[in-house]
């Protein structure tokens, strides 16, 4: 059995679990509902993206609206800022960083920029090898 420790694999789920994962899943909504921002979460490998809809909120987009991979918000990033911001987010994580945050301007559906400061939890494998980055990224216009 490739069970993990604690998992028993040969049984269904019962009431009680489906109800313990739709309670994790409705903190998670509130949670995700309360960030001024948006949450992402970003397989490194594949580079396929996951977006809250918070999305909306920060750049005027639903995650529907645009490709699911991380290229689309390198791309958004304001040209003056794209370098720093991703230099300094490789330079944390080949320091071993297990979070770190930047600061940085993103393109809005409607061609302004917003200043934003992105969160972001490097996910590991058992090498030590990146294989996520999970974050939120909050407007900070108004500090500017």
């Amino acid at each position: 059995m490739n069970a993990r420790p604690g998992v028993q694999a040969d049984r269904p789920p019962d009431d009680g679990d489906l109800q313990a994962l739709r309670d994790v899943a409705e903190r998670f909504q509130l949670a995700a509902d309360a960030v001024h921002g948006h949450i992402y979460d970003v397989d490194v490998r594949s580079r396929a993206a996951w977006r809250s809809e918070g999305l909306l909120g920060l750049v005027g987009y639903r995650p529907s609206e645009v490709p699911p991979h991380a290229g689309w918000w390198m791309d958004s990033i304001h040209p003056d800022d794209r370098e720093a911001a991703t230099a300094d987010g490789v330079a944390r994580m080949a320091e071993g960083a297990a979070v770190y945050s930047t600061r940085y301007r993103v393109r809005h559906r409607d061609g302004r920029y917003v200043h934003v400061w992105d969160r972001v939890r490097v996910v590991r494998d058992g090498t030590g090898a990146v294989v996520r980055l999970v974050g939120s990224v909050t407007d900070v216009t108004r500090e500017h």
